[in-house]
């Protein structure tokens, strides 16, 4: 935590607001599918007012924090006005989306999902917001089955759900790489484990209702 504010970028404190945030809302668990649209309606209702698009957010959060985050902004920008030439193949050239370019000539991409659509194009793109979208669709399947098995678990997955939503939230700021994705596949894994493991459980319980029922 403390290492957070040091770090004085926009990126980190995103992902530890959404992680809490997230966390924060286990009270309300129960509730989440309304919780998704409070979100989605609530930054369409920003874009729709806001004089810029809504994620120029990142860069007003840099005014707080400090960081790279009008940067962030810009090369999401640039994405969107670029559909064209990136959603096949993706694309290679970014060197006029920002003032600065790395030695390699391009832009410095610090967004995993636009690294995604410029490497992969719209495949790319789908599959990488498909991925996380079904890791957070298993942490709502387990969690519901995880209360009627496993009651003990059920903190536990929902910890694993928030460690998701802030990843997402720095997946906006920063473009994983090396032994970073390894730590990302290995949560995703975990996830995907625990569901596999209360599923087993529930089917033995359904065996033995089944085998009582039957002996009645």
């Amino acid at each position: 935590i403390i290492a957070i504010p040091c770090a004085r970028s926009s990126g980190p404190v995103l992902g530890f607001m959404l992680g809490i945030g997230a966390l924060a809302c286990w009270p309300f668990r129960k509730h989440t599918r309304k919780m998704r649209w409070a979100i989605v309606i609530t930054l369409f209702s920003l874009h729709m007012v806001m004089e810029s698009p809504v994620w120029f957010l990142l860069g007003r959060i840099s005014d707080l924090v400090g960081g790279g985050g009008y940067h962030r902004a810009y090369i999401i920008d640039n994405f969107v006005r670029s559909f064209w030439s990136w959603c096949f193949t993706g694309m290679d050239d970014t060197a006029n989306w920002v003032a600065t370019q790395l030695e390699s000539g391009g832009a410095d991409i610090t967004n995993q999902f636009v690294a995604d659509g410029l490497n992969g194009g719209v495949i790319g793109l789908s599959l990488s917001i498909i991925l996380l979208v079904r890791t957070i669709q298993a942490v709502g399947s387990t969690m519901r089955a995880a209360h009627e098995t496993d009651p003990a678990s059920e903190k536990f997955v929902w910890g694993l759900g928030a460690n998701v939503v802030g990843n997402i939230g720095i997946l906006f700021s920063v473009t994983y790489f090396d032994q970073m994705h390894v730590i990302l596949y290995l949560l995703i894994a975990c996830i995907a484990s625990i569901k596999s493991d209360i599923s087993k459980k529930m089917s033995k319980t359904d065996i033995f209702d089944a085998q009582g029922t039957v002996q009645q």
